[in-house]
């Protein structure tokens, strides 16, 4: 059984053209196990959703709802769990690693595991394990070259806006 795993989706302006990655390696991992415990962090800036899965609520795609679409600030998923004092077995993030600041904070009591998409930042944090995943989720050699937009590049190529809801993550 996979015990209270932790996963942390980044859901800010820069993935959201990974959102579908994010998506099949979630259920990916939830596909790995006949049974499971497993919280879903959805966070940009803070973290702006929680879902709870298990065997008897699984997670289903076609109705789950992303918010987000701002900056990345990952040490809000850290602090949202020391919040609700909760103690994972592990942590699991799938990010691009573009965050707003360094985390530069000593590692959490709890294993963490980096799912980078390709191209993300291998130096988002000292510590935790780094994977890279292409995007057919494919896990790939870390790589030390990453690409965080700028605010320019952002408007050069926006993303497509997240399904069912509005530019700020608002419901239709």
């Amino acid at each position: 059984k996979l015990e209270r795993v932790v996963v942390a989706l980044d859901t800010s302006g820069s993935m959201q053209w990974n959102l579908p990655l994010v998506f099949g390696e979630l259920i990916s991992l939830l596909k790995s196990f006949d049974s499971y415990e497993l919280d879903a962090l959805q966070f940009d800036s803070v973290v702006r959703r929680v879902d709870h899965y298990d065997e008897a609520h699984p997670f289903n795609a076609a109705v789950a709802r992303m918010t987000g679409g701002g900056g990345t600030e990952i040490r809000s998923v850290f602090e949202y769990i020391r919040e609700k004092h909760w103690r994972p077995t592990l942590l699991i993030v799938l990010t691009d690693g573009c965050n707003n600041t360094p985390i530069k904070s000593p590692p959490p009591p709890y294993p963490v595991l980096w799912l980078l998409v390709e191209g993300g930042n291998a130096d988002v944090a000292p510590w935790g394990r780094k994977i890279f995943v292409d995007e057919t989720g494919v896990i790939k050699p870390q790589r030390r070259m990453w690409r965080c937009l700028r605010p320019t590049d952002a408007a050069a190529h926006p993303a497509p806006p997240f399904a069912g809801t509005g530019p700020h993550g608002e419901k239709k």
